[in-house]
């Protein structure tokens, strides 16, 4: 059994259940109250660690916990995927162009 929490502020999440999390994954935080609340109540915390949630690219991620093959955090970039607005062609359209992308 496993339950997932999403936010784009962590800071605004209890320390008790962040603290309870196996797993984090963690695109870039800005605010420096975000960056504490993961450093702060995961196994991982540093001062380096700030840094780094400060300083992902776009699509990376910053991933520690239970949920990985290994024993350390790692820094994964994640697949981007453009998809026609709904506006611009019809069912069909959108069908065959996902059909030939494969």
């Amino acid at each position: 059994m496993g339950f997932v929490i999403m936010t784009q502020r962590p800071a605004y999440v209890s320390k008790s259940v962040i603290s309870q999390c196996n797993s984090v994954v963690s695109f870039r935080l800005m605010s420096g109250n975000d960056q504490d609340a993961i450093v702060n109540y995961t196994e991982y915390g540093s001062r380096s660690l700030k840094q780094y949630l400060a300083g992902l690219a776009d699509h990376e991620a910053f991933i520690c916990g239970t949920a990985l093959p290994c024993k350390f955090p790692v820094i994964v970039e994640t697949r981007v995927e453009e998809y026609p607005r709904k506006s611009t062609k019809n069912a069909k359209q959108i069908f065959e162009q996902m059909k030939n992308k494969k």
